[in-house]
């Protein structure tokens, strides 16, 4: 099961980096234009010049000029933020809340790995059958997240509830589990 899950995390980190990377290409019109040219007074040419009262035109100062005189504002001070541990559905809708944020290469996502840990599991069944039956009273009880174990193991049609680095959240989940009546729901290291 660890060698399904780190191969699941390093293809969303894949996936991750490139829409970070190439993503907003995708996403922008194909004809806007990244880099304006300089504008340049001298070159222009009025097409309907005024008749009556021209308004007395000053030259333009360079633009090297310009940019020295320029101070910038900021009106919030820079920070950095650390936003917690997510997975499945809820790392889901952490990324979209954040693309919608446009915040490119100042985003960075670091994925942890746990050596130990707690899993919430229901054993082992004997065939997909049974797991189809189980799966269908875990809907009925509002249990929404949960991973069938396929690989083949000693955990082979083992249904998975959740996977945490403490053992509080762990029993968290199975207690919680237990008020919605699932009570063949187990908890391991």
């Amino acid at each position: 099961m660890s060698k399904w899950l780190v191969g699941v995390l390093l293809l969303a980190n894949v996936l991750f980096f490139s829409f970070m990377n190439w993503g907003s290409t995708l996403l922008d019109d194909a004809g806007t234009v990244g880099v304006q040219p300089e504008i340049r007074p001298s070159s222009m040419t009025l097409a309907n010049p005024p008749t009556s009262n021209p308004v007395p035109s000053t030259p333009m100062p360079p633009a090297s000029k310009l940019a020295s005189e320029l101070t910038p504002v900021t009106s919030e001070p820079l920070q950095c933020v650390e936003w917690g541990e997510f997975s499945g559905a809820m790392q889901s809708r952490a990324q979209a809340l954040l693309a919608e944020l446009h915040l490119g290469a100042r985003l960075t996502q670091r994925v942890v790995e746990y050596d130990s840990g707690f899993w919430v599991f229901m054993p082992p069944l004997k065939n997909h059958a049974e797991v189809q039956r189980k799966i269908e009273q875990l809907k009925k009880r509002g249990v929404k997240e949960y991973f069938v174990v396929q690989e083949e193991s000693e955990w082979a049609n083992a249904i998975s509830l959740g996977v945490f680095k403490s053992e509080d959240s762990a029993r968290k989940l199975l207690a919680d589990l237990r008020q919605k009546g699932v009570h063949s729901a187990k908890m391991g290291e």
